[in-house]
C-alpha cells in the first residue's frame, strides 16, 4: 500500500513538472505571438521616437543642436532597456562629427559602439557630410510604416495598431511581414558602424583606411547566403516589400553588406587596384547577383566590366538587370492586381494591365540599358559564335544540354564552392540528365569542352 502511495506521488510530481512545462512552452508562445506585432512594438515605443525624430528632417543641424543631443541622450538615459539606444547613440556620434568638425573622434567612439552592442541590431543605414545620419527611410515615410511620424513642427504623431478595425489588410500585412523579417535577420549595429567608418575615412580622403574598413566587414560574410535569405523571404506570403522595399519600391531590402561592396567598387578604382576591382565584380556577380534580382548592381557591373573590355561579361550583366526589372514587374503585377480585388488600388484610364504599369515606371532604366547593350553587342556577338554551338539550361528535375555539332564533348558540373556533382563524356547532341542533387534556388557551374572552346555557365535553378 505504501509502495502505491509512493508510485501515485511520483506520477503527480512528474505530471504536475510537465503541465509547468507545457504551460511555460504556451505563455513563450504566446510571448513570441505579443513580439510578433510590430505595429504595437512601434507605437509601444513611441516616447522613444518622439527623442529619436526632432529636428532629424533638418539638413543643418548647427542651430538646433543643443536640443537634438538632449532629445537623443534622453533616450540613453531614461530608457536604458529600449532597443533604440544604440540608434540613439549612432545618430548622435554620426551627427557630432559634423557639427564639431571632428571624424577622427566620431571613428573612435563607433569602434566603442561597436564593442559595446555587438549583436544589437539598427535602423540607421548611411551617413554623409553634411547630413549625418540616415534612418532606413522604410520606417519614416511609408503609409501604414508609418507609425510613428515627425509633423513640421517637431511633434510626434503615433497612430492606432492595425487591427483597430479589427481587420488587418493585405497593404498592413506586407508591412508585418517586412519588419518582422528585419527582426528575423537585421541589419547588425556593429557591422553598420563599420560602414560607417569607412563612409566618414573617404570623406576624409583616406580610402586605403575605407577599403581596408570594408574589406574587413566583409572578410566572414556568405553573400550568397545573405541574397537567398531575401530572396526566398520574398516570395513568402505577402513578403513583397522584401523584393520592393518602401517607399521608393525600386530595389529590394539592400543589406549593409551590399553597400559594402557598392562602396570598394568605387573606391578601388581610386586607388588604382583594378585586379581587386575585377575580383571584386567577379564575386559579386557569382554570389550575389547572379540573377538580376538588384538589377541596379548588374548594371553597374555591366558597367565595369565594359570598362575594362570584358564585352561578353557587360552583355550578360546587361541582360541580367533588364530582366531583373522585368521580373519584378511582373512580380508587381501580380501584387497589384491582389491588391486591386480587395479595393485597395485603382486602375488608371489608361490602364492596359498591372504590369505594363509597373514597367512605365522602369521605361528610362529599360531604355537606358538597351542602348548600352547595343554598345557591346557588335563585338560580343563574333566572340559568341563559338560558343552558340552548347546551350544548357536546367528543365523540371534535371540539367538539358543542347548541341549544335556532333564533336564529343567533357562535361563538368559543380557547386560554387567548388564541390563536383558531375562529370562524364558524352557525344549526344540533346542529353537531359537527372539525379544530381540539384538544389532549387541555387547558383552552379556547368563546362562543357569540345577540342573546338571551353565554355562555362552560370545557372540559376529557380
Amino acid at each position: 500500500m505504501e509502495s502505491l502511495i509512493c508510485k501515485n506521488c511520483y506520477r503527480y510530481i512528474i505530471l504536475s513538472e510537465i503541465f509547468l512545462l507545457v504551460s511555460l512552452f504556451l505563455n513563450a508562445q504566446n510571448s513570441i505571438g505579443e513580439l510578433q506585432r510590430w505595429d504595437e512594438r512601434m507605437i509601444n515605443e513611441a516616447d522613444v521616437w518622439m527623442n529619436l525624430l526632432p529636428y532629424y528632417n533638418y539638413g543643418d543641424k548647427t542651430s538646433c543642436w543643443p536640443e537634438r543631443k538632449q532629445s537623443l541622450m534622453k533616450i540613453v538615459n531614461e530608457f536604458p532597456e529600449s532597443q533604440w539606444v544604440d540608434d540613439a547613440l549612432l545618430m548622435m556620434t554620426d551627427e557630432k562629427a559634423v557639427i564639431d568638425n571632428n571624424i577622427d573622434a566620431a571613428i573612435s567612439e563607433l569602434r566603442e559602439i561597436q564593442k559595446n552592442y555587438p549583436d544589437e541590431s539598427t535602423i540607421i543605414d548611411f551617413w554623409y557630410y553634411p547630413r549625418g545620419c540616415l534612418i532606413s527611410e522604410a520606417w519614416l515615410m511609408w503609409v501604414p510604416g508609418s507609425l510613428v511620424v515627425p509633423d513640421g513642427n517637431n511633434n510626434v504623431i503615433n497612430t492606432t495598431p492595425f487591427d483597430r478595425d479589427n481587420v488587418i489588410d493585405e497593404l498592413e500585412l506586407e508591412a508585418i511581414t517586412f519588419f518582422e523579417h528585419l527582426e528575423k535577420y537585421p541589419h547588425r549595429t556593429k557591422d553598420v558602424a563599420q560602414y560607417i567608418i569607412a563612409l566618414m575615412l573617404s570623406q576624409k580622403g583616406d580610402f586605403e583606411g575605407a577599403i581596408h574598413e570594408l574589406e574587413a566587414l566583409l572578410a566572414d560574410k556568405n553573400l550568397q547566403e545573405i541574397k537567398t535569405i531575401d530572396y526566398e523571404a520574398s516570395k513568402l506570403p505577402h513578403g513583397y516589400l522584401i523584393e520592393s522595399v518602401p517607399p521608393y519600391d525600386r530595389l529590394p531590402l539592400t543589406r549593409v553588406e551590399l553597400s559594402a561592396c557598392n562602396l570598394l567598387l568605387g573606391l578601388y578604382p581610386l586607388q588604382n587596384e583594378d585586379e581587386k576591382l575585377m575580383q571584386l565584380s567577379d564575386k559579386i556577380a557569382n554570389e550575389f547577383s547572379f540573377d538580376g534580382w538588384y538589377w541596379f548592381i548588374n548594371k553597374k557591373l555591366g558597367n565595369i566590366y565594359a570598362q575594362h573590355n570584358q564585352t561578353i561579361k557587360a552583355y550578360e550583366q546587361y541582360q541580367l538587370s533588364i530582366e531583373g526589372i522585368k521580373n519584378r514587374c511582373k512580380n508587381l503585377g501580380e501584387r497589384l492586381e491582389v491588391l486591386y480585388e480587395n479595393g485597395l488600388a485603382v486602375k488608371p484610364k489608361d490602364f492596359i494591365s498591372w504590369e505594363d504599369q509597373a514597367l512605365r515606371a522602369y521605361s528610362i532604366d529599360i531604355a537606358e540599358l538597351e542602348r548600352l547593350l547595343k554598345n557591346v553587342t557588335t563585338e560580343v556577338s563574333g566572340k559568341r559564335m563559338a560558343q552558340a554551338e552548347t546551350t544548357c539550361f536546367f528543365s523540371g528535375n534535371g540539367l538539358k544540354i543542347e548541341r549544335k555539332n556532333d564533336l564529343p564533348y567533357h562535361l563538368t558540373i559543380t557547386t560554387l564552392t567548388g564541390q563536383v556533382l558531375h562529370t562524364g563524356e558524352y557525344n549526344e547532341r540533346y542529353l537531359h540528365l537527372t539525379g544530381l542533387g540539384i538544389k532549387p534556388q541555387a547558383l552552379y557551374l556547368v563546362t562543357v569542352s569540345d577540342s573546338k572552346i571551353r565554355k562555362t555557365f552560370k545557372l540559376f535553378n529557380r
